[in-house]
């Protein structure tokens, strides 16, 4: 069973790639973002009647309940969007100073707001996004009905936004790169996979899942499309497990029996590097279904 071993570490060294594959995507999703927004707010502080078609092509339709508010509320709403980007610009473009690295565990901005974690920063810039790119929406829509709108008083020059703009743009470029390439990887490893004759039939769905998944992602990014909205989220592109997956902790239970309450500890599960060990270690004529019937009848007396 020498083979089964060897095909434990691929599936571990995929693993890895798959993380190394989703730190990427997460970065290159923030600067897709941060990119975005910034653009939005530079078309914040120009005239509407400057504002091109091609300009607002990234910007989302309002939805049909702001559309048939009046115009009155549709600039309560506008002001309101506007002092909300006026007053996190700053901090938006501190966030665009970090480099790629330092983006990954913690953002440390300043004493006073201290660290954001990765999950932080994606939170502010999808907010910061969906407030500029509105506020630009509103006002295109204010003057098709004839209302007169001002360019927003940005707080900061607009050229200085442009220059980190044109430094968010080259970053991203570079981070999409590395997400094409690091899912070229992923598709040749998979495919390589594939061709093992020894793979358990539930294994080899699975990788084929991966496969057309993954695929199905670079043909949309190699399209231009956002990687913030692939077609497969790259979380849910199962790669088999980690090493923490060896064994699947389950939730206490409590159990009501002659009128007490018993407590019944967390039973550690096993996960499916434990399975794919335990078949790589057992003689040959032992199976994957084997194995699965063996850990199932063993674990569910666990639960009695």
């Amino acid at each position: 069973m020498l083979a089964g071993v060897n095909l434990t570490q691929e599936l571990h060294n995929l693993q890895e790639k798959k993380s190394t594959l989703e730190r990427a995507v997460r970065i290159a999703a923030s600067l897709e973002k941060l990119n975005h927004g910034l653009k939005a707010v530079i078309l914040m502080g120009k005239p509407t009647s400057s504002i091109s078609k091609k300009s607002i092509e990234n910007i989302e339709e309002l939805d049909e309940k702001t559309k048939i508010l009046p115009s009155t509320k549709l600039k309560e709403i506008l002001e309101r969007l506007e002092n909300t980007v006026q007053e996190k610009l700053s901090l938006i473009l501190r966030i665009t100073e970090k480099e790629e690295g330092e983006r990954e565990d913690a953002e440390s901005v300043d004493d006073d707001i201290g660290y954001l974690s990765h999950d932080d920063v994606h939170g502010i810039l999808h907010e910061y996004l969906k407030s500029a790119q509105t506020a630009v929406a509103l006002k295109i829509m204010l003057r098709a009905r004839g209302e007169i709108t001002k360019p927003t008083k940005l707080s900061l020059p607009a050229d200085e936004i442009k220059i980190r703009l044109t430094e968010v743009d080259a970053r991203e470029k570079k981070c999409r790169n590395k997400v094409k390439n690091e899912m070229t990887v992923l598709i040749h490893d998979t495919e390589k996979m594939l061709k093992r004759d020894e793979l358990p039939h539930d294994l080899r769905e699975m990788i084929k899942v991966t496969h057309a998944s993954l695929e199905m992602n670079l043909r949309h990014i190699e399209s231009g499309g956002s990687i913030d909205n692939m077609p497969v989220s790259i979380e849910n592109v199962e790669m088999g497990g980690d090493e923490a997956d060896f064994f699947e902790v389950q939730p206490v239970v409590l159990k009501k029996k002659n009128s007490e309450l018993k407590i019944h500890r967390p039973v550690k599960r096993p996960g499916f590097f434990y399975k794919l060990w335990r078949w790589a270690t057992t003689p040959a004529n032992i199976g994957w279904q084997d194995v699965e019937e063996e850990i199932k009848e063993k674990y569910t007396k666990s639960d009695e």
